[in-house]
């Protein structure tokens, strides 16, 4: 008993450690030591949008299939060239994001995205960290860090990766833009429509 309530103190404390490089958590959906699924404050550093389409009733099929054609390409940190297409989450992300989105979009204010920190493989030592959430029947979604070695893992023996990367957009998606028509966007951050059986709940 004073073991498990070790553990669970240990958990808990890892988590405000770790998410205390971030936004404000309100809710937790999902959580272990190194993982995990939230609901927060909008993220400081990125343009605001307002009035989010939250709640949401989305299907975990049709979430999983959103994700799995997001895809991004990268190259050498001082190349010009951006290498193959590569698929930004893994199968075991897919099924995990799959499974506890859904309930995060579910339970989520106008104000709030859904935050996410998850391995690349449930046993692996890289993972990946962003935040999502959905405007205008659209899924927005913002990758903080791709790939990166874990270091909180005992068994990590690897730096930070030497390459750069970018979302490529497939049909109908788009890279998010400030303004309509501007040169500029932001590479990690990518928008996908919602198809209308998916969109239950969205306004």
């Amino acid at each position: 008993m004073i073991y498990q309530t070790i553990l669970l103190v240990s958990v808990c404390l890892t988590h405000v450690f770790l998410a205390s490089c971030g936004s404000p958590v309100h809710l937790s959906i999902y959580q272990t030591e190194t993982e995990w699924v939230d609901l927060r404050e909008w993220p400081s550093g990125y343009p605001m949008l307002t009035n989010l389409s939250h709640p949401a009733d989305l299907e975990a099929a049709q979430l999983r299939e959103l994700l799995q054609n997001i895809q991004y390409r990268q190259s050498a940190l001082f190349s010009f060239h951006m290498g193959k297409l590569h698929s930004t989450f893994s199968e075991y992300q897919l099924t995990l994001l799959a499974s506890e989105l859904p309930k995060a979009f579910g339970q989520a204010l106008p104000e709030e995205v859904i935050a996410f920190r998850v391995r690349n493989e449930q046993t692996g030592h890289l993972y990946t960290k962003g935040f999502g959430f959905i405007h205008e029947q659209e899924l927005h979604l913002v990758i903080q860090e791709l790939q990166q070695p874990d270091f909180y893992s005992p068994n990590n023996q690897t730096g930070p990766p030497t390459v750069r990367w970018e979302f490529t957009p497939q049909t109908g998606q788009r890279r998010f833009a400030p303004r309509p028509g501007s040169t500029h966007d932001f590479p990690h951050w990518i928008i996908t429509p919602i198809s209308k059986r998916s969109s239950h709940g969205l306004s």
